[in-house]
């Protein structure tokens, strides 16, 4: 049996290389959250101090958890674009159920996070 194959694509792989330096900076914003006792700062979740879009006063560890918070957003859709793209573009199914498993886990994180 051949193997299935997909050529290498140069803007996949910067964007996936784009998307993990996101990540790294995600957990770099969750220590500097932690380090701080900033994780209680914002007390509602998903929204902060009701609003969505509206930036709290950054004050204390409001600009920690909120910061973290907006990356945190960035990076799911950084890890949705690359899901999509790998569902549209790669015919390997081990590359399909990577996507969708780091998808998943990024989304139970999000939700265990908040």
């Amino acid at each position: 049996m051949k193997p299935v194959s997909t050529p290498f694509n140069q803007g996949f792989h910067r964007f996936a290389v784009f998307t993990a330096c996101a990540t790294f900076i995600l957990i770099i914003a969750g220590a500097l959250v932690t380090s701080n006792d900033a994780g209680l700062s914002v007390p509602d979740w998903p929204t902060s101090y009701g609003h969505v879009l509206r930036l709290p006063p950054w004050i204390g560890g409001i600009r920690y958890e909120h910061s973290h918070r907006m990356i945190a957003g960035f990076t799911i859709f950084l890890t949705a674009s690359i899901a999509l793209w790998t569902f549209l573009a790669d015919r390997r199914r081990w590359m399909k159920a990577l996507a969708l498993g780091a998808l998943g886990t990024i989304v139970v994180q999000a939700v265990l996070g908040g």
